[in-house]
């Protein structure tokens, strides 16, 4: 597995993939701490919940993030032709879906610590202790929905040469996290891979009576993770059929 992620990445150092993943993450980070400010130091609300919750950012910022980079790791190649190489020295078009999909896995896990880092010392800042199983939730569900999105857009940009579209259906997946969100608290709604970071996450907001927000811990938070893994398994399998039969740009 190290030998893998050696090589890939060789091939993309030159992308600028990685450069353009964190600035993504990174003002994903801020922008969540700057929309939850307000409401983790009002005196009524200080509570951790407020900053783990399922108003995140991250249904928005997790689907451009990961069809800009996955774009730039298949693009150079797609270019130069490279794929057709990699065959002749053995390598089949699922071994190279699945090296590039180990990378992916790797970066987007370390972009999620970084989240995490940054949240968690806005937290203590303003006077929040976040525990430590509160944070491995938080970077499980972000795991998780990272690879399930990875596993979709990867074999959408394997599969055709068209970047524009597949850049529009990031741009797409954004837009439907935005306004499904309120779905998120919903059991079912593990069916739109992009809500997977609100759909998992350890509390959830809702507006109560005079318009007073109120956060809970979510109920069924194991049922959560087992629905989604089952789901994001499935989605996997689907991308490894589809690319074990059509090669598509891979060419």
């Amino acid at each position: 597995m190290i030998q893998i992620l050696k090589l890939e990445l060789l091939k993309v150092r030159r992308t600028k993939s990685f450069i353009f993943g964190l600035l993504i993450t990174a003002a994903g980070a801020f922008w969540e701490i700057s929309a939850k400010y307000s409401q983790a130091v009002n005196p009524e609300l200080h509570q951790i919940s407020t900053l783990f919750n399922n108003q995140t950012v991250d249904v928005i910022v997790a689907p451009i993030a990961v069809t800009v980079f996955v774009l730039r790791i298949v693009h150079g190649e797609q270019v130069g032709r490279t794929f057709k190489l990699q065959q002749s020295n053995g390598q089949t078009y699922l071994s190279i879906f699945k090296n590039k999909l180990l990378l992916s896995i790797v970066f987007f896990a370390i972009l999620s610590l970084l989240e995490i880092f940054l949240i968690s010392i806005f937290a203590i800042c303003v006077g929040l202790t976040p525990s430590l199983s509160l944070l491995c939730v938080k970077f499980l569900g972000l795991v998780l929905t990272d690879f399930c999105l990875i596993c979709l857009y990867l074999t959408l940009v394997l599969v055709t040469e068209k970047q524009g579209l597949v850049l529009g259906l990031g741009f797409l997946g954004a837009f439907f996290g935005l306004i499904l969100m309120q779905v998120a608290t919903k059991i079912w709604s593990f069916i739109f891979p992009w809500l997977g970071s609100a759909y998992l996450s350890p509390y959830q907001f809702y507006v109560g009576n005079d318009n007073v927000y109120e956060y809970v811990r979510t109920p069924d938070l194991m049922l959560r993770f087992l629905l989604y893994t089952i789901f994001a398994f499935i989605v996997y399998r689907i991308s490894m059929n589809i690319i074990n039969k059509n090669g598509g740009a891979m060419r």
